[in-house]
């Protein structure tokens, strides 16, 4: 069962509501929008005020907060761009953020599976739609999200593309789709027979799978196949 979020201090309320407003306009997506309003919620409750301005040394101590405690640096970055939207976009101030210095990541060589691990990988994903969601992916390069986003009419066979709607950055592209992905296509769509998405929830065909099914599947795979990297 979801758990229902209590309702925001009226202190907090107008201005969760003209953040949210804003980003709509902005034409931010419904997952960025959550986030961002958890970040604002969090941040100003911790302060307990009703004064939705911040001062330079109130943001530098919330972030040294974060980084004690262990968050990772893409939460931190995302918590940071998310009060400095607050600031900037919605109270019309300068944002007390934007003279604090970013984390930065470390560089990390990404893990790439050698084509047998990938074979392995893909004969241990016994379910046609998790099979087919893989190939995707593996030889697609898309992102888990762009992935199950794909609507049955953005195949396109005849000259072996895959058009990618409202990607990274809300662009569209396309993208090469290889001959054993799409027989593996045709074999999925056999069984499945999508209608609209692509791969639609077994729950509710009118929504598509959850990435968590997918990295779910994909790792108990890459277990079963013996595969140690991280996938």
């Amino acid at each position: 069962m979801q758990k229902t979020r209590p309702p925001d201090p009226e202190w907090l309320a107008p201005l969760i509501r003209r953040t949210d407003e804003e980003m709509r306009l902005k034409g931010f997506s419904p997952k960025t929008r959550r986030l961002y309003l958890g970040h604002i919620r969090r941040f100003y409750q911790a302060r307990g005020g009703p004064d939705p301005r911040s001062s330079f040394e109130e943001c530098r101590r919330w972030l040294l907060d974060l980084i004690e405690r262990e968050y990772s640096f893409s939460y931190v970055n995302q918590a940071l761009s998310a009060i400095k939207f607050v600031h900037r976009d919605v109270l019309g101030c300068e944002s007390p953020v934007a003279r604090i210095p970013r984390p930065r990541r470390g560089r990390h060589l990404p893990n790439v599976l050698a084509r047998e691990e990938v074979r392995r990988l893909l004969s241990e994903l016994r379910n046609p739609k998790h099979r087919a969601v893989a190939l995707v992916l593996y030889s697609s390069g898309l992102r888990v999200g762009e992935a199950l986003r794909l609507r049955v009419q953005d195949i396109d066979s005849e000259r072996g593309l895959i058009h990618v709607r409202d990607g990274k950055g809300r662009k569209d592209r396309v993208v090469m789709l290889a001959q054993v992905t799409l027989d593996e296509l045709r074999n999925y769509a056999r069984v499945e027979r999508p209608h609209d998405w692509l791969f639609p929830s077994g729950h509710r065909r009118d929504r598509h799978m959850h990435s968590r099914t997918v990295q779910r599947a994909v790792t108990l795979a890459a277990r079963a196949a013996g595969i140690k990297k991280k996938v």
